[in-house]
């Protein structure tokens, strides 16, 4: 029972705070967005009133900030997703398929929400590994004085005491005492670690039931929580390769065709009549 609780807690530090409201407005957004489509399906009318406010609530209710971006994009001549997004409704709408605009605006509005939640998750996992390791450690002074001392003024081969159910505050090696170390949050183990003489233990992990000693042997910006804190951070921060190459052709791509459209859409009537 002991360890399933260490592995959900765990688990745990990569849950972000779920907006469930929003969830339920997509959710009624997509079910009026089906209704318009079943319904024109089975009665082959894309155009009658109880399809068209189908269609229209649908789109109030799980569209606004879609929108919203569409028209700023429209407005300055951003050529994103969220341009091709707006033209596509507004000319659903215009040649009367309104079940059509109200599923793409559902479906726009389903993938911004999933990937808003992937940025909250990451953003949730780092505070709450900000959050695990102490500020404060009971830092051995001389011979036999312990002080309670801030972790940044702790300095490299500074022996610091550990006890039952701390959080171990730096990176280290254990040089007195043995103990049984829950290493989770920082390593993903579900069963605790046991830790003896000349074992490493890590910042943010949690000590079970004995006291231990061990000499620091990293700074505060050089734990094994600290890289994986930055690592993270770089990672949101940089585009992956072949984003940077969708963006870039999404540059080129989407006034070229939606050039392309137009021309088609007005030259073969003022040609042909």
């Amino acid at each position: 029972i002991k360890n399933d609780s260490y592995t959900s807690r765990s688990i745990d530090l990569l849950e972000p705070n779920v907006n469930y409201r929003d969830w339920i407005i997509l959710g009624i957004s997509g079910v009026l967005a089906i209704l318009a489509e079943v319904y024109a399906y089975i009665y082959a009318v894309e155009n009658s009133s109880l399809v068209i406010i189908l269609a229209i609530l649908s789109m109030i209710i799980g569209g606004r900030q879609p929108f919203i971006k569409g028209i700023r994009a429209m407005r300055d001549f951003i050529f994103n997703m969220n341009f091709l997004m707006t033209i596509a409704v507004i000319g659903a709408a215009i040649i009367g398929e309104w079940p059509e605009a109200a599923m793409v605006t559902f479906l726009f509005s389903l993938a911004e929400m999933i990937e808003s939640y992937s940025l909250d998750k990451a953003r949730h996992a780092i505070s709450k590994l900000m959050e695990i390791t102490p500020d404060k450690a009971t830092v051995k002074i001389g011979d036999s004085t312990w002080i309670i001392k801030s972790v940044s003024e702790v300095q490299i081969n500074d022996t610091i005491l550990v006890k039952p159910g701390e959080r171990i505050p730096l990176d280290g090696i254990v040089i007195s005492g043995k103990s049984s170390v829950n290493q989770a949050p920082i390593t993903g183990e579900s069963f605790p670690i046991e830790k003896i003489v000349g074992d490493t233990v890590f910042a943010g992990s949690i000590n079970e039931l004995g006291s231990f000693e061990f000499k620091v042997n990293k700074n505060l910006n050089d734990t094994l929580i600290a890289k994986i804190i930055r690592v993270v951070q770089q990672a949101q921060l940089e585009k992956a390769p072949t984003q940077r190459f969708v963006d870039q052709f999404a540059k080129y791509y989407t006034p070229t065709i939606v050039l392309f459209a137009l021309i088609i859409a007005i030259l073969p009537p003022i040609l042909t009549g």
